[in-house]
C-alpha cells in the first residue's frame, strides 16, 4: 500500500490546522489546497503504479511472441484456462505482432489461425465462432479477405499485403459450457496486430 501513508498524513496535518484558533482563516485554505494537492498526487501516482502492474499482466497473459512470415502462415492459439472462486475463464493467448516483410510488398499471403487444444478444454467444446472466428478492425485499407472458418480450430482469410498498414484484430474463441443446455462463453483475448511491412 505504498503512497496512502503520506495521504493519511496530508489529510490529518490539514485536520490539525483546521482546528487550531492560532491559523488565521487565509493560512487554514492554504494549507486545506495544500493537503488536497498532495492527496490527490499520492493516489495518482498510486493509480498509475497499478495500471502499469495490470497492463504488464495482461500482455504476459493475452499474447505470446511476436513472429514473423515469409510467405503463408500458420498462427497458433494458446488456449488456456483458469478458476476464480466458483468461475472458471478461459484465455486465447496469440502472437502481438504478425509482420509480412516489404519483400513480399504486393504478394497475397494466407494466413490460418490454429487453435492448440480441440475438441475441448476441460471438457467443454472449444471453437472459432462459426461467423467472426477472427474479428478485424476496420482501417480503411481492405487488407483483409475471404474470411472462412475452414474447421472449429481453424479460421483462414488473405492477407492482401498491397498496402504498408497495421491491422488490428481479436480472435472470438466460444467456450461452451456443460450440462443439457450448453451456453457459449467468449474466451478472453488481447487485440494482436498484422503488420505488412
Amino acid at each position: 500500500m505504498r503512497g496512502f501513508t503520506g495521504f493519511f498524513g496530508s489529510v490529518l496535518m490539514a485536520a490539525l490546522i483546521l482546528t487550531s484558533s492560532v491559523v488565521r482563516g487565509d493560512e487554514v485554505r492554504s494549507a486545506e489546497s495544500a493537503a488536497s494537492k498532495s492527496a490527490s498526487s499520492q493516489v495518482s501516482d498510486e493509480m498509475a503504479e497499478l495500471r502499469q502492474q495490470f497492463l504488464t499482466i495482461y500482455a504476459k497473459v493475452l499474447y505470446t511472441h511476436p513472429i514473423s512470415c515469409v510467405d503463408d502462415c500458420t498462427i497458433p492459439i494458446k488456449l488456456t484456462w483458469t478458476t476464480v472462486g466458483n468461475k472458471a475463464y478461459c484465455i486465447a493467448s496469440a502472437p502481438e505482432e504478425i509482420t509480412f516483410e516489404h519483400d513480399n510488398f504486393k504478394k497475397k499471403q494466407k494466413i490460418t489461425w490454429q487453435l492448440d487444444h480441440t475438441p475441448d478444454l476441460d471438457g467443454r467444446k472449444i471453437e472459432f465462432d462459426e461467423n467472426h472466428g477472427i474479428f478485424f478492425v476496420p482501417d480503411g485499407k481492405n487488407q483483409i479477405d475471404n474470411p472462412n472458418r475452414k474447421s472449429q480450430d481453424k479460421f483462414e482469410v488473405t492477407n492482401v499485403h498491397s498496402k504498408v498498414t497495421k491491422v488490428i484484430y481479436l480472435p472470438l474463441v466460444l467456450w461452451w459450457t456443460a450440462g443439457p443446455d450448453p451456453q457459449p462463453e467468449l474466451c478472453a483475448a488481447g487485440d494482436p496486430i498484422i503488420n505488412n511491412k
